[in-house]
């Protein structure tokens, strides 16, 4: 089942990427031609129009999808095919956690990005318009794990919260027999019900991509772009190596039928690349990859909660950056310390992607745990956008391999060409 059909998919492929090339292309003219502070202001807010409502349509579902998907799933599985799906997702998740991490750390202490920047520390030695979060120990980061209520949990978008209570359901619901059948039926409608709405809230992605990033390059510019472009660079090439380590994951448990998964993941990553946000490309990332052929209970199970675990561009975001803060401010980090930095990491990195820039979040938090310049921030947020666009982009690659490479393992692919 498709929220659109195949020629329809196609089209609305075709029209985000011209969506794309109109959105740099009119936001330079907007930059170039130097629009006055109050004029700027206005034409933003109505670029940003189009991109918020999107984006709170996409809030508006996704809760319910995982909900619904995943209670599914977790019922036609039994305890014994849920214990292993989440054993392998979790297992999958932390090999990769450590992958990413030690390739944004080694490829940082290579390329040596902030090395020739030579930033000092202010008097004040604050991030003006930046609030750090007080960093949670592992005991409160684990009790957030529980919710207090499945209503609240959907309201604040808390994706691994809602993940932990549609594993209870669907437990609970295999566990009564015939007896849940009927609520079996409405969840599996409720499914199909979002999914189709989900179809209707995807034709509007093109005219929020070009809104979107017209109204980055409007605002920034590309003097930020320039004067951080090393970085930039260089942090995308990190991010090539780890899509390289993603297709080889890939190419191990699939073959070659992991180019036929990045074909149709086509939409899905465009997107999440233009919208920087894995939740706009949650519903048509499921749809791919059952396309692929994977089971809808593995995927209703897996995908979600790799969206809190398994965040592939978002561990190496952090790493890179706080490293490359440390260098940009002459900052001596030994091995031991960016070992300690790396764990940290791995475990702050949890249930980001149902924050609004978690990762930024995350970054400001291991700044003032480990005591450096936190000032650095304000360097970083300037040019946050671009960064999130390529880090989103790799999540979103991430947990289509990781779904597909587990449903394998699990028998639950359908066998292809």
């Amino acid at each position: 089942m498709s929220p659109h059909s195949g020629s329809s998919q196609t089209l609305l492929l075709r029209a985000t990427v011209v969506a794309m090339v109109l959105g740099v292309l009119c936001g330079w003219l907007l930059n170039t031609w130097g629009l006055s502070g109050a004029s700027k202001t206005l034409v933003l807010s109505i670029l940003g129009l189009p991109t918020t409502i999107f984006l709170r349509l996409i809030r508006m579902i996704i809760g319910p999808l995982v909900l619904t998907t995943l209670i599914a799933g977790v019922s036609q599985m039994g305890g014994k095919g849920v214990r292993k799906a989440g054993l392998l997702t979790l297992l999958w998740s932390m090999i990769f956690s450590l992958i990413s991490v030690v390739t944004g750390l080694g490829l940082v202490n290579l390329l040596e990005p902030g090395r020739d920047l030579h930033l000092t520390v202010s008097a004040a030695g604050v991030a003006q318009g930046v609030v750090p979060s007080p960093p949670h120990d592992i005991f409160t980061t684990i009790a957030e794990f529980a919710p207090t209520s499945v209503f609240d949990a959907l309201a604040q978008n808390r994706i691994l919260q809602v993940v932990v209570f549609a594993v209870f359901a669907g437990v609970a619901l295999r566990s009564i027999g015939d007896r849940g059948k009927p609520i079996f039926d409405l969840v599996q409608s409720g499914a199909s019900l979002i999914l189709k709405m989900a179809g209707y809230v995807m034709a509007a992605a093109p005219l929020a991509v070009f809104s979107a990033l017209a109204a980055t390059i409007l605002q920034r510019g590309l003097g930020a772009v320039t004067m951080l472009g090393g970085f930039i660079s260089e942090f995308y090439l990190a991010l090539v190596v780890m899509v390289l380590w993603i297709g080889l994951a890939g190419f191990i448990f699939l073959g070659r039928r992991v180019f036929s998964l990045l074909g149709l993941m086509r939409e899905p990553l465009l997107v999440a690349f233009s919208t920087s946000s894995s939740e706009a490309a949650y519903a048509s990332s499921l749809v791919a990859i059952q396309q692929f052929g994977v089971s809808a209970r593995i995927s209703g199970f897996v995908l979600p909660l790799g969206y809190s675990f398994n965040l592939d561009g978002t561990m190496l975001y952090s790493a890179f950056a706080v490293i490359f803060i440390a260098q940009a401010y002459g900052v001596h980090l030994p091995l031991a310390e960016q070992v300690g930095i790396m764990l940290f990491l791995m475990l702050a990195s949890k249930g980001a992607a149902g924050v609004p820039r978690g990762a930024l979040l995350g970054l400001a938090v291991a700044l003032q745990t480990f005591q450096l310049p936190q000032e650095g921030l304000v360097m970083i947020v300037a040019v946050d956008a671009l960064l999130d666009m390529g880090r989103t982009t790799v999540n979103v690659l991430g947990n289509a391999v990781a779904t597909a490479s587990i449903a394998k393992l699990q028998g639950e692919l359908a066998v292809g060409s």
